[in-house]
């Protein structure tokens, strides 16, 4: 199977170094005219450069963030981090509530 990925807007990279590196990241200078282009160039850059172990691809225009490609050996970073956080299990032990006063401009802590 062959996918041709259509996103046509001009991207830019950003490439995220390992902890070996004197930098922790830089943005590519050359701009792509497509996403497709792009995910190309960036394989590439993890193919030969040692010290790259992440690259997000991004809209040049708009700033939006359209792909993370990381290296083979790097997982990608999970949304938990492995923390067994649950919002149920927070426990809210505030007994004064948050308001508006319109005569202060902010939202004050009532008590």
């Amino acid at each position: 199977m062959r996918t041709e990925i259509m996103y046509a807007t001009e991207c830019a990279l950003t490439v995220y170094f390992d902890r070996n590196n004197e930098f922790i990241s830089a943005d590519w200078r050359e701009h792509f005219r497509n996403l497709s282009e792009a995910i190309f160039y960036a394989e590439s850059i993890l193919n030969t450069q040692v010290d790259a172990e992440r690259i997000v691809i991004w809209d040049a225009n708009t700033g939006e963030i359209l792909a993370e490609c990381f290296s083979e050996d790097e997982e990608p970073i999970s949304k938990d981090d492995g923390e067994d956080w649950n919002e149920d299990d927070w426990e809210d032990d505030c007994d004064y509530d948050v308001g508006y006063d319109p005569y202060l401009g902010c939202f004050t802590w009532d008590e």
